[in-house]
C-alpha cells in the first residue's frame, strides 16, 4: 500500500487522517524540494478514534546515523528526503508540516497488509 499524504504543499499542513489499523512496517518517506532558504519540520499525530489526537507520536529515524533514534520531528533544511518508521498500534495517523520561509513538501505512507 502506498498514500500520498501531503503532496507538494507550500505552506503549513495537516493532513487528513488515514486508517493504518490493518497495516504493518509503515515507512514515511519525506521529501523537500525546491528550497532557497529555511526549513521544514515533519511530525506525525496518531488517533485510536479520529476524533482525538495525539501530537509529535515518537518515530523512529530511519535516516539517523545512530540506529534506533526515536524523535518527535525530523527537520529538512535543504532539498532533500529523509524517511521515518511509524511503529503498529495506532489506528490513524496523520502528517503535519511546518514550513519556515521556502520549499514544496511531499510525504509518502508505505505499509503492508497485516496477516
Amino acid at each position: 500500500m502506498q498514500k500520498t499524504l501531503i503532496d507538494a504543499q507550500t505552506a503549513d499542513k495537516t493532513s487528513d487522517g488515514f486508517n493504518v489499523e490493518n497495516l504493518t512496517n509503515l515507512v514515511a518517506q519525506l521529501i523537500r524540494a525546491v528550497h532557497t532558504s529555511g526549513n521544514t519540520v515533519f511530525s506525525f499525530d496518531g488517533s485510536n478514534d479520529g476524533t482525538n489526537w495525539v501530537t509529535g507520536i515518537a518515530v523512529l529515524n530511519v535516516t539517523q546515523t545512530t540506529v534506533g533514534t526515536y524523535v518527535a520531528s525530523v527537520t529538512l533544511s535543504s532539498a532533500t528526503t529523509a524517511a521515518v518508521y511509524i511503529p503498529s498500534g495506532w489506528k490513524m495517523i496523520r502528517a503535519v508540516t511546518d514550513v519556515t520561509t521556502d520549499g514544496t513538501n511531499t510525504v509518502i505512507l508505505t505499509g503492508q497488509k497485516a496477516t
